[in-house]
């Protein structure tokens, strides 16, 4: 069954609504966990991320506006830093660094390719892989691209036997 909008919380089998799509005032998009647990981030409308505390039931915090700017808008991960990588959507394809107090690190601007008529260039969403977990891969609107970080990602556990 679909679900009402919002950000749930899948525990033991149960599923438990934290915000719901009016808390948000919109559509939730990206979101990611800090490496601690402690904080979650949430991309919403007008290029902005959220950071929520995450208190030891499971239940989130007020929000304060965390960071806004371009290459926010999609998918989100983070580092073992602490570090906040978001993606911009639809073109241009951006993936902004944001760092875990909030400052613009920097962006990963994805190559726009010659000829007529352009492609559109996006960012969609990250993941972090290779044998070192520092490579950064950027899903885009049609292709996949890689880039080495210096910092290693983080790999989502994910129980198959679940």
């Amino acid at each position: 069954k679909q679900l009402q909008n919002g950000i749930y919380r899948i525990k033991d089998g149960n599923t438990t609504l934290v915000l719901s799509g009016m808390d948000l005032g919109g559509v939730p998009n990206g979101i990611a966990l800090s490496p601690d647990g402690k904080w979650m981030y949430l991309s919403t409308a007008n290029r902005q991320i959220r950071r929520y505390a995450v208190n030891s039931d499971g239940t989130l915090g007020a929000f304060t506006m965390f960071t806004e700017g371009v290459g926010i808008g999609d998918g989100q991960k983070t580092d073992v830093a602490g570090n906040v990588y978001s993606t911009s959507g639809a073109g241009p394809g951006i993936v902004r660094i944001t760092s875990p107090g909030g400052k613009l690190l920097g962006t990963i601007n994805l190559p726009i390719y010659g000829g007529e008529p352009k492609r559109q260039i996006c960012a969609t969403n990250e993941a972090s892989g290779g044998t070192d977990v520092k490579t950064l891969f950027i899903a885009g609107c049609d292709s996949v691209y890689t880039i080495q970080l210096k910092i290693a990602g983080i790999v989502p556990a994910h129980n198959v036997n679940k």
